[in-house]
């Protein structure tokens, strides 16, 4: 769906959750069951239920799920579900386990004064790692999520 008007004209709900997901989060919230809310959640949805495709940190499998180490949030780690996270030398507790879009920006809000920039940073860091190609064009973006 393009936005018809307002600030984010022109641009379509895949991109916004994807560039802009501090302002979807915002936006759903504060309009749960409007139209442009419930695209949201259906392309979040969908994102969702996509497969990593990045390796896993330690072995060569698949990864499955990602970390980020509280307080750094600027980078995640990928992993396969039968590698230990902890094993590349984490302090204990200090993981959170991001499966979802929802996880990432909940860590993100969590764990960053400026979560703006970390929700963005964070979603484009877990998005390539489930195959969406960077730079995130429009056209990248009409491909990697429909």
């Amino acid at each position: 769906m393009i936005i018809q008007s307002g600030a984010k004209q022109g641009k379509s709900t895949q991109q916004i959750i994807l560039k802009e997901p501090d302002w979807a989060d915002f936006f759903v919230g504060k309009n749960p069951t409007s139209k442009l809310a419930v695209e949201f959640k259906t392309h979040i949805n969908d994102l969702n239920k996509k497969n990593f495709v990045k390796k896993c940190m330690t072995c060569s499998k698949t990864a499955e799920r990602c970390t980020g180490y509280q307080g750094n949030t600027t980078d995640l780690y990928f992993w396969c579900n039968t590698c230990d996270p902890y094993s590349q030398g984490a302090n204990k507790g200090k993981l959170s386990i991001l499966i979802s879009y929802e996880d990432v920006i909940r860590f993100a809000k969590q764990n960053s004064q400026s979560s703006r920039g970390a929700q963005r940073d964070l979603i484009g860091i877990w998005a390539t790692g489930k195959g969406m190609p960077k730079p995130l064009t429009a056209s990248a973006i009409s491909i990697f999520l429909p």
